[in-house]
């Protein structure tokens, strides 16, 4: 490796990697242009094609040149610094004492070539300061091991044979039918959508059935089946159970190959995270940054005991699918053993619950959505579409849960809060970690003597954050005393 502060760029085979990503938007452009263009129109066709290949040829190739010619870094013993931009030049000057976290990412390409993808991160921002797309892999490893060992420089001539931690206490080993367990418990509706959305493009290479189906519904079996209530709802069963089924099992897919060979480890004060399976995943967590535990499950992982934790941290993307990790699947006794390793706590048996009168306003959000669906459907189906009013018990049994699963608990140095059915949430935040309350109302809640009470930190991102919703004033006010006890306790205690 070369010395420190030398001018290097990146690996002369990211030319070849962003060559070979750029070519599928290529194909989809012409794909998507010339299906546009009736059959008949065969040059048509070639002109467009010509026209976007000497488009990609003349203007794409050039830039992804110029960008790789304009992409340089060094790493002195006091920072890294990165320019980039062909149009508009940038300047990133990175103190090491502020890296919290670099992210090696290994997909299969740049894999089979030796690659690596690093994520330079720090506290004061949600996204990488700093994105090294392609280096070599003992130039990515050796910029982990600056931030995880603290040293001021990177030494030369030293090379890893694997991005596995070699040291550390091991917290979290997933074996293979763990992690095929993990995925039976979640529901990936976006791969149902995208699924749902090929179909829809390749529709537009085939006019032949699209056509055969408007025929069909214009014909007598068609007007008969909207006119056919039971049959109706028959097919929409029939579409509900196989979204289900589709959602399972790419939910399964999707989590084995994120979360193969999960590896959670603990480097003194630093969480060592490494996984994947077509993209090799590690990153490196601060225990400083952590601002809060989230312990989530649904019916029916808390049917059969399972739980997962997750991790909200400063400086980091939360709206990453995934990204804060912890534990994707464990019992509450092996939660018990692993969490307090990152952060002490003890989940609660019983919760504080909010007002009643949080059913009534589930409910009445509940009705409002509905009909905001049955009012359009109602031009198509006519009366058919009042059956969906049928679901109005559904929806108050629904509030109902809504109302059992939501309360608050305020531990010795830290405070729970539980909330949701299908996707729920337990908030465990330490005293030590809060920054700000909130509480507000919506004319709503003012009226019936309710607010929300919200317990802010460091790292809340939007819409995710910790709530207790639709708490009588009076309550609210002795959580936030209590909240306020602890903060000054915390404080206190650290001497700070």
């Amino acid at each position: 490796m070369p010395s420190e502060g030398v001018l290097r760029r990146l690996h002369p085979l990211t030319l070849l990697l962003r060559f070979a990503k750029s070519i599928p938007a290529l194909a989809i452009a012409i794909l998507s242009s010339t299906a546009a263009v009736p059959d008949g129109q065969q040059r048509f066709q070639n002109f467009i094609m010509l026209g976007l290949s000497a488009a990609y040829a003349f203007v794409a190739v050039p830039l992804i040149i110029a960008h790789f010619l304009k992409f340089s870094y060094r790493i002195t013993p006091r920072e890294i610094i990165i320019r980039s931009g062909v149009f508009r030049r940038r300047k990133r000057n990175i103190p090491l004492e502020r890296i919290q976290n670099v992210a090696i990412e290994r997909s299969l390409l740049p894999r089979l070539a030796g690659l690596s993808s690093v994520k330079i991160m720090t506290a004061g921002s949600a996204e990488a300061e700093g994105v090294l797309e392609y280096t070599s892999q003992s130039v990515a490893l050796d910029i982990r091991d600056l931030v995880r060992k603290g040293s001021q420089v990177i030494q030369p001539d030293v090379a890893f044979s694997d991005t596995e931690p070699a040291t550390g206490q091991l917290l979290v080993d997933m074996p293979l039918r763990r992690v095929f367990l993990a995925g039976a418990f979640r529901f990936s509706l976006v791969y149902i959508a995208i699924i749902f959305s090929a179909v829809a493009y390749a529709q537009q290479f085939n006019s032949t059935v699209e056509q055969a189906v408007m025929d069909w519904l214009l014909s007598n079996g068609g007007t008969n089946l909207v006119m056919d209530v039971p049959k109706m709802w028959g097919i929409a069963v029939f579409a509900v159970v196989l979204a289900i089924v589709l959602a399972w099992i790419s939910g399964i897919v999707a989590t084995v190959v994120r979360f193969y060979r999960y590896r959670l480890r603990r480097m003194e004060d630093k969480l060592v995270r490494s996984h994947g399976l077509l993209t090799l995943q590690e990153a490196t967590i601060p225990l400083k940054r952590i601002q809060a535990l989230i312990v989530r499950s649904n019916p029916l992982m808390r049917a059969f005991g399972w739980f997962r934790i997750e991790l909200q941290t400063i400086g980091y993307d939360v709206s990453r699918r995934g990204g804060n990790m912890a534990i994707p699947l464990a019992r509450l006794d092996e939660i018990a053993q692993v969490g307090p390793r990152i952060r002490p706590f003890e989940l609660p048996e019983s919760y504080e619950h909010v007002s009643p009168l949080a059913i009534r306003r589930t409910f009445l959000r509940y009705v409002r959505a509905l009909i905001v669906v049955l009012l359009p459907l109602g031009l198509w189906l006519g009366s058919a579409a009042l059956w969906g009013l049928s679901t109005l018990p559904l929806l108050g049994v629904m509030a109902w849960l809504q109302y059992r699963n939501h309360g608050y608990v305020v531990g010795a140095d830290t405070v729970y809060i539980r909330h949701g059915v299908f996707k729920q949430k337990i908030w465990v935040v330490p005293f030590e970690r809060l920054q700000t309350f909130r509480v507000n109302g919506t004319w709503f809640q003012r009226r019936l003597g309710l607010c929300t009470v919200t317990p802010d930190t460091a790292g809340a991102g939007v819409l995710r954050y910790p709530r207790v919703v639709d708490l009588p004033t009076k309550a609210a006010d002795t959580l936030l005393e209590a909240l306020y006890a602890g903060l000054r306790a915390s404080i206190a205690g650290s001497g700070t």
